[in-house]
């Protein structure tokens, strides 16, 4: 990610290049980053980065791939939700990817409801595997096989050997909102750390554990 300290612009550097907004005190940090200059930072106090609806996030029934560079000064606390992204269309309608301090343990989790019935995929983590103060790679993945999606989650190229999965026959929806980067909806569950690369995908990039690329993602990442 390119900024300067304290910047407020996030650029999309992929074919479609987005409108960035940033909400609170999120801005970009060029002391501590992964890549090129700068990193966002996200100081988990209403920060938040809001894009407008665009149908490179109208998920739907197709394959979908998110992943990033994540830097935590500390984890979640108990009951606390860092999310990655959210949708909301309405009350009855919304998604979004999330890392949960779930009763002391740690879960990366899809949640997605269309017409109020809430579906999950749940990923239980090993705390050692989230270290502080280290830059760590998220993938989350959906792929889609004859029968019904299969969700997966990655760290550092790895699956976690731990799965519970709400409904597997559910479907992440199509929503066609806004998307808030840092939170569910742009008043709640806000992250608090650092991103660097930032990435979303209309395929299912990885179904085996792979080595992440040490590189900034190039423009034709989308």
């Amino acid at each position: 990610m390119d900024g300067t300290l304290g910047g407020t612009v996030f650029t999309d550097s992929s074919e479609f290049a987005h409108a960035v907004s940033a909400k609170g005190n999120a801005v970009t940090d060029t002391s501590r980053f992964k890549f090129a200059t700068a990193a966002g930072s996200f100081d988990g106090a209403a920060d938040y980065l809001r894009v407008p609806t665009s149908s490179a996030f109208h998920i739907g029934t197709g394959e979908f791939s998110f992943d990033t560079w994540v830097n935590y000064p500390e984890l979640p606390g108990f009951a606390e939700r860092y999310n990655f992204f959210g949708q909301v269309l309405d009350g009855f309608n919304w998604q979004g990817f999330e890392l949960r301090n779930n009763a002391g343990s740690y879960n990366l989790i899809f949640y997605f409801t269309e017409g109020g019935g809430v579906s999950s995929a749940n990923f239980s983590l090993d705390a050692a595997s989230l270290p502080t103060n280290t830059w760590i790679h998220i993938a989350a993945t959906v792929e889609r096989t004859s029968t019904s999606p299969l969700y997966r989650v990655f760290i550092n190229g790895s699956q976690p050997s731990t799965f519970v999965l709400g409904n597997p026959g559910d479907d992440l929806t199509g929503i066609t909102s806004d998307l808030f980067i840092g939170s569910a909806e742009g008043t709640n569950y806000f992250h608090k750390g650092w991103f660097d690369e930032m990435r979303f995908s209309n395929i299912a990039r990885w179904t085996t554990d792979f080595t992440p690329a040490l590189e900034a993602y190039s423009t034709t990442s989308t």
